[in-house]
């Protein structure tokens, strides 16, 4: 398991939950001071906590911002149409990726749904 806090507060090992974009997504950002950076993603009806069992092994070594899609965990769901939510869901993971990893080129990861999104990500930068 993982340690959480409350958003925008550094907890234990550099825990730290935020909204972004503006307020779309939320995650958790593991070692901010690490580097590089892994973005995780999980698929359909999960949320970030569906990393838990790698997250501990991932965070020896790198910073990791552990996503919670829209509509999942604590991400408000989206009022879009199903093509404009694909888009806007790709267009906020971009911004996420620019606001939190300016200085470098993340590797974002993702199961299921979640691969589908790292994929269309990684192809767009």
């Amino acid at each position: 398991m993982w340690p959480e806090r409350k958003h925008d507060h550094s907890g234990p090992c550099g825990v730290r939950s935020r909204k972004t974009v503006p307020d779309a997504i939320s995650y958790t950002e593991i070692n901010p001071d690490k580097s590089p950076t892994i973005v995780l993603l999980h698929a359909l009806c999960h949320s970030r906590h569906a990393w838990e069992e790698v997250v501990p092994i991932l965070r020896k070594d790198y910073r990791l911002l552990v996503v919670d899609l829209p509509g999942h965990g604590k991400s408000p769901m989206s009022d879009l149409s199903h093509q404009d939510y694909i888009q806007a869901l790709v267009d906020d993971l971009d911004k996420l990726i620019d606001q939190t990893c300016a200085q470098e080129s993340p590797w974002v990861v993702g199961n299921s749904l979640g691969g589908i999104f790292s994929n269309t990500v990684g192809a767009a930068r």
